[in-house]
């Protein structure tokens, strides 16, 4: 998921044509949808102990906004990509802190490092293996869809034009290609964004069946070291309650007597 948003300002700059300031700048409305859901969910699961719903409300969300990015094509608007990234944003922010939160609740306090630190390791390994192989569908994808929209001579060849995603995001390079070879440049990198995002789809699915799956463990009320799940107020004793060994909590023993001071020596 995250390699497929890695994608978002390649399609603004090179398909929509903006600038690299603003390909950069494009992508506020998500980090923005990110941050305000993410705190009003962490509110709301504050308030009711439940995530669960808020964990696969997200993940359909975000079903939806690579839906939506899967949409775009050369020519869409720079409005439609904005309500993309912002259904998108609204799914990241709604199940990214709820997932460690899952995490987290369900392991012992001892491993609770070991366990946020792995859910970011696999975090970054999945971002990273995700953004790699989702580049080469991109090449691979360029390769074809480029010699389709390129013009044809008279005689029925095409020139041959060695120009691939850097060829639109670099604009020295940009200025010294003919304008049809950037348009179809432009529709090659548009079909083959298509792909990118249309890959990134299944994997939300997978994701939604996990979620779905994910057993709902009460929320931890302590620090203290208890099993995932248990209350602390349920392990503690009540008052008055004898223990093995009949001494009553932060009593005196079962059955000994409080010797009044003036019956001493008689």
């Amino acid at each position: 998921m995250f390699g497929a948003i890695f994608y978002i300002p390649v399609y603004a700059q090179g398909v929509l044509g903006v600038s690299a300031t603003v390909s950069g700048a494009i992508m506020i409305p998500m980090s923005l949808a990110m941050i305000v859901v993410g705190i009003v969910i962490g509110f709301l699961i504050t308030r009711t102990g439940k995530y669960k719903a808020f964990v696969v409300g997200g993940t359909l969300t975000m079903l939806a906004g690579f839906v939506l990015l899967a949409r775009m094509e050369y020519g869409s608007s720079e409005l439609e990509l904005t309500l993309a990234m912002v259904v998108l944003g609204t799914g990241l922010g709604a199940c990214m802190q709820p997932f460690t939160i899952i995490v987290q609740n369900a392991v012992s306090q001892r491993d609770l490092g070991v366990a946020t630190a792995s859910i970011q390791f696999f975090r970054n390994t999945g971002g990273t293996v995700g953004t790699a192989v989702l580049g080469t569908i991109l090449t691979s994808g360029m390769a074809t869809a480029i010699p389709g929209y390129l013009p044809v001579s008279e005689d029925g060849t095409q020139p041959h034009v060695d120009a691939d995603a850097g060829s639109v995001l670099d604009p020295q390079t940009l200025a010294q290609l003919p304008p049809e070879v950037v348009e179809a440049v432009r529709h090659g990198l548009a079909d083959a964004l298509h792909g990118v995002f249309l890959t990134a789809i299944p994997l939300v699915l997978i994701a939604l069946v996990a979620s779905l799956l994910v057993k709902s463990i009460p929320l931890r009320t302590t620090l203290h070291d208890t099993e995932p799940g248990t209350d602390a107020a349920a392990q503690t004793p009540p008052e008055g309650h004898h223990p093995e060994g009949g001494h009553p909590v932060g009593g005196h023993p079962v059955g000994a007597r409080h010797k009044d001071p003036a019956h001493r020596g008689g």
